[in-house]
């Protein structure tokens, strides 16, 4: 076995797009929060998950 012979291939996967959209989103969110505007400014924007309630009993 060669090692030193490699095939260099384009990949082309849903994932790396998603995880490259994660990153923009991410960035444009800090740089908003950076220049003191406010987080509840983005929702119309961006899908932020819905917290779920907590229930403390006791």
């Amino acid at each position: 076995m060669d090692k030193s012979k490699t095939k260099d291939q384009a990949v082309n996967s849903k994932g790396g797009a998603i995880f490259k959209k994660i990153l923009e989103d991410k960035l444009a969110i800090h740089e908003h929060l950076k220049k003191g505007a406010k987080f509840s400014d983005l929702k119309d924007d961006y899908n932020f998950a819905t917290p779920l309630p907590i229930n403390r009993k006791g």
